[in-house]
């Protein structure tokens, strides 16, 4: 009886010990880690207070974001169109930079935004 209780508590201090090197090698893993990106994340927090990206409240944003979905909308649509209608690949890229480059003209004729 005591041979067994002698195993049993051989094994789990075993799995005990297991464990422990096992969650310090995981301590270690995680002050390392800690150490690496802290100064990262330092710095992405002083950019991020010098460019904010968040949404202004005024409806003339709204508005021009909608427009531009719109317009997104329906050039994705033709887009999609002229590459199940062609094969040919000239076509498909000179229409996508013509797109880009052709952006704020298109903007202006559609929505004249010029007595905005």
């Amino acid at each position: 009886m005591s041979k067994q209780r002698a195993q049993r508590r051989a094994g789990r201090q075993a799995r005990e010990e297991k464990d422990r090197a096992r969650a310090s090698r995981g301590r270690a893993r995680r002050s390392r880690r800690q150490r690496l990106v802290s100064p990262l994340r330092s710095l992405r927090h002083k950019t991020s207070r010098l460019t904010s990206r968040r949404r202004g409240n005024s409806l003339l944003e709204a508005q021009r974001r909608r427009q531009n979905g719109v317009l997104l909308c329906v050039l994705l649509a033709l887009h999609v169109v002229l590459w199940l209608m062609t094969d040919s690949w000239w076509w498909r890229m000179s229409a996508l930079a013509m797109t880009v480059l052709l952006w704020p003209l298109l903007v202006t004729l559609v929505f004249d935004r010029r007595r905005s």
